[in-house]
């Protein structure tokens, strides 16, 4: 009888992207009773396309020797031997000059009737075994499979059980492959792309649908919140090179890699760069696809630094104490605004993707996108910041953006952009000019680690006052859930208005935007419409990639699009805090605030995952955890009233966050 299996597809377009995944379920680790045989064969990946091998060594069929591994769906931290088998090919399993092989192997456990229906496998493989990253003892293969070693042939398949009861596996090639010969008295190489694209990882993983209901011989990395996952990302690829003019040489891009402005290869001795090959010509080197350079010797040059940019508004000194990233880099960076020696300064941070080192690529222009007072007053414009530029040496290898304050302070939150030459956004800071000190406490340890005294972006702290209705000042700004730029949501208690700034927002989506997009639309409110990321789910989530560790609330590790200024981080939804539990808690609905272990918060709103549009304005907030809660909702601490709970909300609401030190 055949056999039918139900699981999880989350549907994902590229690495630096992200899948949405629903928790795991207890699964039953109960061994079968009686060894069960099963009789497989594996099709060998052709593709017409590429007309040449993917390998550095040729291999374009199956041999005697290869080792692949088979795994089910089903995860257990037991029994591992039922879950996964490693076969190797004999000779005389080797059909159609080696296009295929067909051998028969004690069967394994491929169980998934806890999930939700969407595969049309049961089982998954691949090649080379030996490349296979175990996990929790080898037991937790799921549907993903990853690779620890990625520069090589990788090979990715599944069965599909409308064909042949599922014995059939076909299989794809994982990764994207560039070649080039050189000649030269060189022993190594440095690939980057010029957009600073990621081009490997310390761990790939992917997911291999070959017929799925979502779609065609899908073979999508994945990045969510359980079991094997990419990691590491890199934006460089480097190695030994053979520069004898004649042989060819291999470079790897798993699951393939859009080089959107090209891409540059140095040569170096002794770690030395001596020359060069370059195009700023767009590569898309896509899974499976093979770009064959031939021999580049002749388009050789000789390194040059490049053009160097110098701050109009000057720059301080690396060890000075207006660099704001000198310890550590962030998306968001703080001004004290009642610090009076900090007005007329210039301040800067490097150029990176929050909290890494990855340089957000070359910069063209700065710009400040919008200012606000936090309060309902018409915005002056530079009032916030005074001028912004950026500066490059030669001698650094990323851009330092350069902000200057006014000579009077005007106290207020801004964002500021780095662009490209095409004035497309790389990347956005918030920087935050608070009119007290932003200090932290313990609060009864209910964060975990010590709690910021105030919500993100407030200027003042919440008071816990019985007498005056809470001060709008102190209701900070709003982020979408995983997003690393504020929305204003705060608003004027007695009239309702909302505060102002002195640009507007882009017009809201009208369906989930991607990652890249909401990076390069930083005022762009994403709304997902009707239609869900997984049609099985119902809700809201802004992004067509989503991952559950935008924000870390995974590993509890400050995550890249963190929205919090260094040294701090999103709380991490953990309920043996006190932050997460429902009692204790005070409240006054008159004077808009609730407290737990004089941690004040205030009645601040938050803003619709639909329309954008602030709601529930004087008895209503939301405020979030760096938790996923599922595929499209994360956990909240929610007030209603005098009412707390702990629940969940759909990441494409904006709610206040209120952040803890990031030990």
């Amino acid at each position: 009888m055949k056999k039918i299996y139900y699981s999880t597809l989350a549907i994902l377009a590229a690495c630096l992207t992200f899948s949405c995944v629903k928790s795991e379920m207890a699964v039953n680790d109960e061994k079968p009773s009686e060894k069960v045989f099963r009789t497989i064969t594996l099709q060998f990946p052709l593709d017409p396309e590429a007309k040449v091998s993917l390998a550095a060594d040729g291999k374009t069929a199956w041999q005697a020797g290869d080792e692949i591994l088979i795994h089910g769906q089903k995860m257990g931290n037991s029994g591992e031997e039922y879950y996964s088998r490693v076969v190797t090919l004999a000779a005389g399993d080797i059909k159609d000059e080696g296009k295929t092989a067909t051998f028969t192997f004690e069967d394994i456990i491929a169980d998934k009737s806890w999930g939700r229906t969407g595969y049309k496998a049961t089982m998954f493989a691949a090649y080379p075994a030996s490349n296979v990253k175990s996990v929790s003892g080898g037991t937790s293969w799921y549907y993903t499979t990853g690779f620890d070693q990625t520069q090589g042939l990788l090979l990715g398949g599944c069965n599909n059980t409308d064909v042949n009861d599922g014995n059939t596996f076909t299989f794809l090639n994982l990764n994207g492959v560039l070649s080039f010969v050189v000649s030269g008295d060189f022993d190594s190489y440095v690939f980057t792309g010029n957009n600073s694209e990621v081009v490997d990882y310390d761990v790939f993983a992917v997911r291999v649908d070959m017929e799925s209901t979502f779609g065609d011989k899908v073979a999508i990395p994945y990045t969510g919140s359980s079991g094997i996952k990419c990691s590491g990302e890199k934006t460089s690829l480097s190695g030994s090179v053979v520069a004898d003019g004649s042989t060819v040489n291999y470079l790897y891009f798993p699951g393939g890699v859009n080089l959107t402005g090209g891409f540059t290869i140095k040569f170096l001795k002794g770690g030395v760069e001596q020359q060069r090959v370059s195009t700023n010509t767009a590569k898309n080197i896509a899974r499976g696809k093979y770009l064959k350079l031939g021999d580049i010797s002749s388009h050789l040059y000789t390194y040059t630094p490049p053009a160097t940019h110098t701050s109009s508004i000057g720059c301080p000194a690396d060890d000075s104490e207006y660099n704001l990233s000198k310890t550590e880099s962030a998306n968001c960076y703080i001004v004290d605004g009642s610090v009076s020696a900090n007005a007329d300064k210039v301040f800067k941070f490097k150029a990176v993707k929050g909290n890494s080192d990855v340089s957000v690529g070359t910069i063209n222009s700065v710009s400040i996108l919008w200012e606000t007072w936090n309060d309902v007053s018409e915005v002056t414009e530079f009032s916030v910041i005074k001028a912004v530029d950026y500066d490059k040496q030669a001698e650094k290898d990323y851009s330092e953006i350069c902000f200057k304050m006014p000579a009077t302070i005007h106290t207020g939150n801004a964002v500021i952009a780095a662009k490209d030459k095409s004035e497309n956004i790389l990347w956005s800071w918030h920087i935050w000019v608070p009119e007290t000190s932003v200090t932290n406490a313990a609060y009864g340890g209910i964060f975990g680690s010590n709690g910021m005294d105030r919500q993100l972006g407030a200027l003042i702290p919440a008071s816990d006052s019985d007498s005056e209705v809470q001060d709008p000042k102190s209701f900070g700004l709003m982020y979408q859930w995983g997003r690393k730029d504020p929305f204003m949501g705060g608003y004027t208690p007695a009239s309702g208005v909302m505060i102002t700034s002195s640009h507007a927002y882009e017009a809201k989506s009208s369906s989930p935007i991607s990652l890249t997009n909401s990076i390069m639309h930083p005022t762009q409110f994403a709304y997902n419409g009707e239609t869900a990321v997984d049609p099985t789910w119902a809700g809201e989530n802004w992004c067509s990639d989503y991952d559950a560790d935008f924000w870390g609330g995974t590993s509890g590790e400050k995550a890249k699009y963190d929205p919090c200024p260094p040294g701090y981080k999103v709380p991490k939804y953990d309920s043996g805090l006190g932050l997460w539990q429902d009692t204790d808690w005070s409240f006054d609905t008159t004077n808009l605030w609730f407290k737990k272990e004089g941690a004040v918060f205030p009645y601040s709103s938050y803003l619709d995952d639909c329309s954008g549009s602030i709601k529930k304005k004087n008895n209503r907030t939301k405020v979030w955890s760096a938790t996923a809660y599922t595929g499209v909702k994360s956990y909240i601490i929610y007030v209603d009233g005098s009412s707390l709970s702990i629940t969940s909300a759909y990441n494409s609401a904006g709610a206040a966050v209120r952040c803890c030190v990031d030990e």
